[in-house]
C-alpha cells in the first residue's frame, strides 16, 4: 500500500508531525526515537535526519542517533543522543560477510543501549546500506521500524543495469523491503519502489523533507556589506541542488494532505 502522510512545516522548518504520527503507543514525553544511518558525510539526507532529530528532541522525546561509522562532517544538534557502531573489520571475505557482520555488531550496541533506555517507540533506517543491516538485525525484530528512502532506487541503483544484473539487483532490493514500512521523501519515490522495482511494501507513506522556510527568508534578508557596493544593491546569493524527480519544490507551502 502506497499513501501520503499527513505533513506540518513548523516554525523552524521541521517536519516532525508525521514521523510522530508514526511512533507506537500513546504520545508520553520523553519517549525513545531511534534514527539510524551509515555516517554522517556531508550529504543532504544526513542533513535531513539531524533535522528530524533536533526537531523530535524540541517536541520533548529522547532521540538516539546511531551512525555505523565514524565519518562526520556535521554538529550534532544539542539534546540529541550520538552514538557510533563502527566497523573496523578488514579482513578475509570482508565485503561478503559485511551486511551479516555489521548487523551482529549493531545488535550487540542496541542490547545495551536498549537496556539502558528502553526500547524505542519508533524506530528509522536511513539509507540503502543502512537499510541492508537493519533488515538483518535481530534486535530490532518485533520494533516499529521504518525504511527512510531518500531517492529513486530505479534511477541510483538500476539505472546502469540491465537483463540478469538488472533482475539480480532489483530481487536483492525486494528482499530488504518487502513487507516492510517505508516512508518516503516524496509521492515519486514511493511510486517508483512499488512499480519501477517491484517492491510489495507493508504500507509506504510520504513525508516530505524539511525546508526551514522561515530561517531561508531570514537569512535572504540579512545584509552583507561590501565596500565596493552601495548598501541598497548589496545581494547574496544562495545556491542549492534541486533533484527534479524527487518533486520537492511544488510542496514548499505548509499544509496536510492525505492521498
Amino acid at each position: 500500500m502506497c499513501t501520503a502522510a499527513g505533513f506540518t512545516l513548523y516554525t523552524g522548518g521541521v517536519i516532525t508531525a508525521a514521523y510522530r504520527s508514526l511512533r507506537a503507543g500513546p504520545g508520553i514525553m520523553k519517549q525513545h526515537i531511534l534514527f539510524i544511518i551509515d555516517g554522517l558525510p556531508g550529504g543532504g539526507a544526513e542533513r535531513v535526519v539531524l533535522s528530524l532529530s533536533h526537531g523530535l528532541v524540541l517536541t520533548g522525546y529522547d532521540v538516539t542517533l546511531l551512525s555505523l561509522s565514524n565519518t562526520r562532517d556535521y554538529d550534532i544538534p544539542e539534546g540529541v543522543d550520538y552514538q557510533v557502531s563502527a566497523d573496523t573489520y578488514r579482513g578475509l571475505f570482508h565485503r561478503q560477510t559485511e551486511i551479516r557482520r555489521r548487523a551482529g555488531k549493531m545488535d550487540a550496541f542496541l542490547s545495551d543501549l536498549f537496556a539502558r533506555k528502553g526500547k524505542p517507540v519508533l524506530v528509522v533506517s536511513n539509507l540503502h546500506k543502512t537499510d541492508r543491516i537493519v533488515a538483518a538485525s535481530q534486535a530490532l525484530t518485533g520494533l516499529n521500524v521504518w525504511f527512510c528512502l531518500h531517492g529513486m532506487f530505479s534511477a541510483s541503483y538500476l539505472g546502469n543495469k540491465t537483463g540478469l544484473r538488472r533482475r539480480l539487483k532489483q530481487e536483492k532490493i525486494r528482499r530488504v523491503y518487502n513487507g516492510r514500512n517505508i516512508i518516503g521523501v516524496s509521492g515519486a519515490v514511493c511510486r517508483d519502489l512499488c512499480e519501477n522495482v517491484g517492491v510489495t511494501p507493508q504500507q509506504c507513506v510520504t513525508i516530505y523533507n524539511p525546508f526551514d522556510v522561515a530561517d531561508i527568508q531570514y537569512l535572504s534578508l540579512i545584509h552583507i556589506s561590501e565596500p565596493t557596493r552601495q548598501a541598497e544593491i548589496s545581494y547574496a546569493v544562495f545556491c542549492l541542488k534541486k533533484k527534479t524527480y524527487k518533486h520537492h519544490m511544488k510542496h514548499l507551502t505548509p499544509s496536510k494532505q492525505l492521498i
